[in-house]
């Protein structure tokens, strides 16, 4: 289970008071996931998405592979156009 720390906020308030939001509405979820979910359907696989980038909800596209090469400890904003922006406190 992930505890979002008050430091965590910060930095979300931070970042949102510091960027422009076109969108009508925007939600920041955190997700630490770099990779599917395999669920067993009779004999077949279905690939669940666990880090939230997929185009293709609730199933995996592949978009995880973006998230290898994050650095431990720190905290990205995935834009709506596919690129990354660190979020710094």
């Amino acid at each position: 289970m992930t505890v979002l720390t008050h430091s965590y906020f910060k930095l979300v308030s931070i970042f949102i008071r510091s960027h422009f939001i076109s969108e009508a509405m925007a939600r920041l979820v955190r997700r630490e996931a770099n990779g599917p979910m395999e669920i067993k359907v009779g004999n077949s696989s279905k690939w669940i998405c666990m880090c939230g980038l997929s185009k293709n909800q609730p199933y995996c596209d592949g978009s995880h592979r973006t998230t290898l090469d994050e650095e431990e400890g720190k905290v990205y904003v995935y834009n709506s156009d596919g690129t990354r922006t660190e979020v710094n406190g």
